[in-house]
């Protein structure tokens, strides 16, 4: 199956791919060769389908087809990937700042993020127990970095990984949450001043709409 997909698709198309889908996280079902090769089945029965036609059958099922492409993978991976980072987001803060409270209390960093990791249950401490399972906090952090989607938590758990000490993971933990939260309030306000152009767009596509309808229906009239 993984000759097929590198016999039609280049390699550094699969790679992207293959990272989007391991940003998915480590309880993520979904393959890059099971996504490629069922998009390009279902790519071939919309054209197959839309060539029928008759007149602009080829117009069609090229449009559709290249519809279907993009939007696959929004909805399978790019819309996953949205709300991943969102919990994630929500999720290390919480972590965080419980693990800044037990700082004091544990001299290995190996045992301080375990033990962290057990006091809460959610997504990013299920995430990084999976991640330390047989490997030093360094090469867990890396691992965990590589299984969220790219961003601000990301970035900073590969710092954490060369910690040597907790006064460096203090300051990196603080840094992070002072990050995080400012990042949480600016896409906030990115979202409220996107509010009227949406309003826009959706008046303009029921006005379409509308004329539209006004301009077949006489027809049949």
């Amino acid at each position: 199956m993984n000759s097929i997909i590198a016999f039609i698709y280049p390699r550094n198309y699969i790679n992207k791919i293959d990272q989007k889908i391991k940003s998915l996280g480590a309880f993520n079902k979904l393959t890059t060769s099971s996504f490629i090769l069922s998009r390009l089945i279902l790519e071939c029965l919309i054209f197959l389908i839309f060539i029928l036609i008759p007149i602009y059958g080829l117009l069609l099922s090229i449009l559709f087809v290249v519809l279907f492409h993009f939007l696959y993978e929004d909805i399978l991976i790019t819309s996953k990937l949205i709300t991943r980072n969102e919990y994630i987001t929500k999720d290390a803060i919480m972590y965080f700042n419980i693990l800044l409270l037990n700082m004091d209390n544990y001299q290995s960093l190996e045992d301080l993020l375990l033990i962290s990791s057990n006091i809460i249950n959610n997504r990013f401490t299920n995430e990084l127990k999976v991640a330390l399972k047989g490997k030093n906090y360094q090469e867990a952090l890396i691992t965990l970095s590589l299984n969220i989607p790219s961003g601000i938590v990301a970035d900073y758990l590969k710092d954490m990984s060369i910690c040597k000490s907790n006064q460096e993971l203090v300051t990196l933990i603080n840094n992070l949450l002072n990050d995080l939260n400012a990042d949480r309030v600016e896409s906030l306000n990115k979202k409220i001043s996107l509010l009227p152009l949406k309003f826009i767009i959706l008046v303009i596509i029921f006005l379409v709409i509308v004329f539209g309808l006004l301009i077949v229906f006489p027809k049949y009239l």
